[in-house]
């Protein structure tokens, strides 16, 4: 699993403001890179920490996104697994970086689903995402 350093197309960092609220989008794969289709997919779970103190934002620790809690999971048009997850300004809150520095949150996404062959397999990804405080910390 790698984790992936959300940016522009021209390559510059993206960040969002400390309270500002923030959307990832991407394509549910399998252990091939192959895209999901929806119906195969059986759980969606989400997990915010710190980075540097490991510590759980806003109660994302395994935190069901299938549908629920800001996740939503729909055709793409092409019958592939299309994660929308909303983040909102408390998942984006500043925990503990003072202002001027760039503060960095993981979000590990992880997904199961049926195989051809019936069997449960599970995918994961993660988001290294950057969180730039105010001069007032936003609780």
């Amino acid at each position: 699993m790698s984790r992936e350093i959300i940016r522009d197309s021209d390559g510059n960092i993206q960040s969002a403001e400390a309270g500002e609220s923030s959307t990832i989008t991407a394509l549910l794969t399998d252990a091939t890179g192959a895209n999901l289709d929806t119906a195969s997919v059986l759980t969606l779970t989400a997990t915010l920490v710190n980075a540097t103190t490991g510590a759980v934002i806003n109660s994302r620790n395994a935190q069901t996104i299938l549908n629920a809690n800001g996740g939503s999971l729909a055709d793409n048009g092409d019958g592939n697994a299309l994660l929308t997850l909303k983040l909102s300004p408390a998942d984006n809150a500043n925990v503990g970086t003072t202002a001027g520095n760039l503060e960095i949150h993981y979000l590990l996404v992880t997904w199961t689903w049926q195989d051809s062959d019936g069997d449960t397999q599970t995918g994961k990804h993660e988001w290294e995402l950057y969180v730039r405080p105010t001069t007032t910390p936003v609780p």
